[in-house]
């Protein structure tokens, strides 16, 4: 993945983020063609009953995930559950950076 995708993809880590991979998840799920709806059934095949709106919550950075919960993230969108934390340290970097920005200001 290319430098510039990263940036459009990942932004700085916030204090409120409850999760770093529900955006690569969103990603994924795109490019997969699958609605949020389409991968809630995917999971409820591999063994979670999670909904639409779960999803949504995920994949907003509004809900936390769990290691158990990314390997089942993985499974649905059947990927490695390693894609699912590509560029997490970029973010997390960008996140250092913009605090150490607002504290010298």
């Amino acid at each position: 993945m290319s430098p510039t995708n990263k940036i459009s993809i990942y932004r700085p880590i916030r204090r409120n983020d409850r999760n770093l991979v529900g955006r690569m998840v969103a990603k994924i799920r795109r490019e997969q063609k699958l609605t949020q709806e389409d991968l809630a059934g995917r999971l409820a095949v591999v063994g979670w009953d999670i909904s639409r709106d779960s999803i949504k919550r995920i994949e907003s950075g509004e809900r936390e995930v769990t290691d158990i919960d990314l390997i089942r993230l993985a499974r649905g969108l059947r990927v490695p559950p390693a894609r699912l934390l590509d560029g997490v340290m970029d973010g997390v970097e960008q996140g250092k950076r913009a605090g150490l920005r607002q504290r010298s200001e």
